[in-house]
């Protein structure tokens, strides 16, 4: 069923929940929860290589709000990226796919991990 320009679906509005307390967990749980590493950086690497387009007016094409799809299961209807990988799936695609997108994750990593080393 459309809502506006939004799809509304359960499988959209099952992605959006997701993505929400994803995101949420990722900003605020202070060590409670944690969000697996490899989900963490898929999302950090769903950001590089999202559409330019997409991240300008901060929605997907599919009227998805960026960045909370980067947290969700749910792939890109552009083709940006897949659907979320589990932790094989995503060591096995970093490992055959040396690319830059990788080296930006362990970047920002190390850069967060610094700025939350300073804050302490």
């Amino acid at each position: 069923m459309k809502v506006g320009k939004y799809d509304v679906t359960i499988s959209n509005i099952a992605a959006y929940l997701q993505g929400n307390f994803r995101k949420l967990v990722d900003k605020y749980s202070a060590g409670f929860l944690e969000l697996e590493e490899h989900i963490k950086e898929q999302i950090i690497w769903r950001e590089t290589v999202a559409s330019p387009y997409c991240m300008s007016n901060k929605e997907c094409k599919c009227g998805c709000p960026i960045p909370d799809l980067f947290y969700a299961d749910k792939a890109c209807p552009d083709k940006c990226y897949p659907e979320m990988m589990n932790k094989e799936e995503w060591e096995g695609y970093k490992n055959v796919n040396k690319t830059s997108d990788t080296k930006r994750i362990e970047h920002r990593e190390n850069s967060e991990r610094s700025i939350e080393d300073s804050n302490n």
